[in-house]
C-alpha cells in the first residue's frame, strides 16, 4: 500500500518526475513479482498440510470447530494459487519497463501500470484506486487467512480435551503446554513482523537517485581539476611566471629521490 500511495504523491505533485515515478513503479513490480512467486510457494506447503493433517488419528475425534477451519484453509490456500497465477501473468503480459523515461514508448508502458494503481477523475489528483489495491493484495490475504485458519484449526484440535472437559489426563496436560508455547511464540512472531519493517524505506533508492540527479555539484567536485588542465591553461596563457606543470614535475622528482 504504502508504495502506490507514494507513486499518487509524485504523481498529484505540482512537479511530477516521470523518471522518479518510473523507478518506483518498476520496484513495485519487481517486488510484487517476488511477492507473488512466494505466495503461491506458501500456499502449495499449506494446502499439502492440510490435506496431510486429515490423516491424523486424533481428527475424528476433534471438535467440529477445527475441522470447519482445516476445510476453510484449504480452500483459501487454492484460491490464493489461483489468484496468484492470474496476477503473475497480467504482470508477464505488461512486460518490464524500460529504465529511461523520455521515449513515448517507455511513458505509454508507464502509464499501462498507472492505470491499474491510481485512479485519475476529472479535476482531481490522482490517487491510489483502492479497489486494484484490495485486489492486488488478495493472494496475500487468502494465504495469511490460510495460515490463520490451519493455526486455529490445529489449536482448537489440540485443546479438544480442554473443551470437552472431563477427569483430568494426559491430552490436556498436552493442550496446556501447547497454548503456553503457542502464546509465547506467536508474541515474539507479531513482535519482529512489525519491527523488521518499521524502519525500513521501501522506495528508498528511487528517491535517493532521484535526488543525486537533481542535486547540484558539490564544492569537492566543483572544485577538482585534473592536472592536465592546468598544464594546458598554463601553456595557452601568456602571463609571465613559473610555469606550473614544471613546478610539479620537479616536486614529484624531488620526493622521489628523498624516497
Amino acid at each position: 500500500m504504502d508504495p502506490i500511495r507514494r507513486i499518487a504523491e509524485i504523481e498529484a505533485s505540482d512537479n511530477p518526475k516521470p523518471h522518479t515515478v518510473l523507478k518506483l513503479v518498476s520496484r513495485w513490480r519487481n517486488r510484487k513479482l517476488m511477492e507473488i512467486q512466494w505466495v503461491s510457494v506458501a500456499c502449495t506447503v499449506l494446502a499439502a498440510a492440510v490435506i496431510g493433517s486429515f490423516s491424523w488419528f486424533s481428527v475424528p475425534d476433534a471438535y467440529w470447530l477445527a475441522l470447519a477451519m482445516w476445510y476453510s484453509s484449504l480452500f483459501l490456500s487454492i484460491l490464493g494459487i489461483a489468484l496468484a497465477a492470474q496476477q503473475l501473468a497480467v504482470l508477464n503480459i505488461l512486460g518490464e519497463l524500460p529504465e529511461e523515461s523520455e521515449s513515448e514508448a517507455a511513458m505509454g508502458s508507464l502509464n499501462r501500470y498507472l492505470h491499474l494503481m491510481l485512479s485519475r477523475q476529472y479535476r482531481l489528483k490522482p490517487r491510489p484506486k483502492w479497489k486494484m489495491v484490495f485486489i492486488w493484495q488478495c493472494p496475500t490475504m487468502f494465504m495469511s487467512y490460510s495460515l490463520s485458519f490451519f493455526l486455529l484449526g490445529l489449536t482448537l484440535l489440540v485443546c479438544t480435551p480442554l473443551i470437552r472437559g472431563g477427569a483430568w489426563n494426559t491430552n490436556k496436560a498436552v493442550a496446556i503446554f501447547y497454548l503456553v508455547n503457542g502464546a509465547a511464540a506467536g508474541l515474539v512472531f507479531l513482535l519482529c513482523s512489525f519491527w523488521i519493517y518499521h524502519f525500513v524505506d521501501l522506495e528508498y533508492d528511487a528517491l535517493e537517485s532521484e535526488g543525486k540527479e537533481n542535486e547540484p555539484r558539490t564544492q569537492q567536485d566543483q572544485s577538482f581539476t585534473p592536472a592536465h588542465t592546468d598544464c594546458q591553461h598554463a601553456v595557452r596563457s601568456d602571463e609571465k611566471g613559473p610555469d606550473p606543470c614544471i613546478e610539479r614535475r620537479q616536486r614529484v622528482r624531488n620526493s622521489a629521490t628523498s624516497m
